[in-house]
């Protein structure tokens, strides 16, 4: 739906801001060179701390990290709720990486 949607807009040469947590919409600037340009805001994890900081600044590309456990934290969620979160992610990463290998 988020992509059917983008598209109509992007087909009708409208000015839209789109924040997503979709990173498969980022291949929409590839589909429509020109008219389609990502962009994404800044943030910094604290190797140490594991502190997330948000930079207020606005980088060309799409983004190559997922803040949503982080922000979660900060937001006061449970910690269980935070734990499944995790787990769920590494999951979802290694079934990334083994398909990634498995297409090369």
């Amino acid at each position: 739906l988020a992509w059917a949607i983008s598209e109509r807009v992007v087909k009708q040469g409208a000015a839209c801001l789109f924040a997503t947590h979709f990173h498969e919409l980022t291949q929409l600037e590839a589909e429509h060179p020109g008219a389609v340009r990502n962009r994404h805001v800044t943030a910094h994890v604290d190797d140490d701390t594991g502190e997330l900081a948000f930079l207020y600044e606005v980088a060309d590309g799409p983004c190559t990290e997922s803040f949503g456990i982080k922000v979660a934290e900060l937001a006061g969620f449970p910690a269980r709720t935070v734990e499944v979160a995790k787990r769920k992610a590494a999951e979802l990463e290694g079934i990334g990486k083994r398909a990634k290998v498995g297409g090369d």
